[in-house]
């Protein structure tokens, strides 16, 4: 249906609007390429440049979303990171931060010591607090050391204001996560009924 409209006879407001729906709609059908040439086209693309915060917060999520799903890490990372610059609310912007942090979680450890020299600083600060997490991910008490070190080197990263949540965790208890006390459950029916009484 996409391709009866005739994007030549649309205004740029509403072209922009028909390119976000239609980039939607194919990030939802499972095909982020197709999501991808729509957000490229050139039109859409010298029109960005006149986008309100609204429609530039529509557009950099889809882009961060179909970076992620094409495989384009990066710069799926710095849409993110874009996105959430944009945003006032701190659970909005908490929202964002949990859903790059994820992606960074998953990302191979070499690629996390780029943050030592990458270019751009933001990144930077969360490919080194990931980096640091994957570090001490087995020492509970050290990797909260470590988060505490990072944010105080970096007050004004936006993770260091509003962490991801697995991280405000951290920062927020230094305890050890490994358990006080094992308990062992045991079926009351069939043929562990008896052992399970004694």
């Amino acid at each position: 249906a996409a391709k009866l409209v005739v994007t030549g006879q649309l205004s740029n407001q509403q072209y922009t609007e028909f390119n976000l729906f239609v980039a939607e709609l194919e990030l939802s059908l499972g095909n982020p390429q197709g999501a991808a040439d729509r957000l490229a086209q050139r039109r859409f693309v010298d029109n960005s440049r006149t986008f309100n915060v609204s429609i530039l917060r529509r557009m950099l999520s889809l882009q961060a979303d179909t970076n992620f799903a094409l495989g384009n890490i990066e710069q799926g990372l710095l849409n993110s990171i874009s996105f959430a610059g944009l945003l006032r609310k701190q659970q909005a912007v908490r929202a964002v931060h949990n859903s790059l942090w994820h992606q960074l979680t998953v990302l191979p450890y070499r690629y996390l010591q780029r943050g030592k020299d990458h270019p751009n600083t933001v990144l930077a600060g969360w490919l080194q607090l990931a980096e640091l997490n994957r570090l001490y991910q087995t020492d509970a008490q050290s990797r909260a050391r470590a988060f505490k070190d990072w944010q105080r080197r970096w007050r004004t990263h936006p993770a260091s204001k509003t962490p991801p949540r697995a991280i405000k965790a951290l920062g927020s208890s230094s305890r050890s996560s490994a358990p006080s006390q094992v308990a062992l459950l045991l079926p009351l029916q069939d043929n562990y009924e008896v052992p399970s009484y004694t």
